[in-house]
């Protein structure tokens, strides 16, 4: 296989966050809740990939991944000072652009069949409000023990 990697996605989705963390650190630092969230994609996960089998979007699958990387070193620096951290996947949400990527009836066929392999009964993708509910529960009971992990909308890996 021949990767091609989009230095786009690795800019946008790794390095300009680190940049936006240290940038508003004094902020998070000062502030009432003490939280960082990173909004990931099991394409970041490598047991997600291993099991999907879904070998494009390398530059933005390693993107995710090495933020989830750094989002688990800030939790580690940052426990001293009560400052958690946490990876957060949306879901496969019905948003225009899951609708552009996936609106396709044969696109969609191939990735219900891929998604499948991870949770046979997932269907489609969920509403909005659906995710970010189940997104804000997550971020309002994250505690110490979870600092660093990269889970779901709901708290978990269960990707649907």
């Amino acid at each position: 296989m021949t990767a091609k990697v989009d230095r786009a996605q690795i800019k946008a989705n790794l390095i300009s966050n680190i940049y936006v963390i240290n940038s508003f650190l004094d902020l998070v630092r000062n502030g009432k809740e003490k939280k960082i969230i990173f909004i990931s994609s099991p394409s970041g996960d490598l047991e997600f990939t291993r099991v999907t089998g879904i070998a494009n979007v390398v530059g933005y699958s390693a993107s995710k991944a090495g933020m989830n990387v750094v989002m688990a070193k800030f939790a580690s620096e940052l426990a001293p000072e009560g400052i958690k951290t946490l990876s957060l996947s949306p879901g496969w949400v019905n948003t225009d652009a899951a609708k552009a990527v996936t609106g396709d009836p044969e696109i969609r066929k191939f990735m219900l069949s891929v998604f499948r392999k991870i949770d046979p009964t997932v269907d489609g993708p969920i509403s909005v409000d659906e995710s970010v509910t189940d997104q804000l529960q997550v971020v309002q009971n994250l505690t110490e023990a979870d600092s660093g992990k990269f889970v779901t909308h709901r708290g978990n890996n269960n990707w649907f």
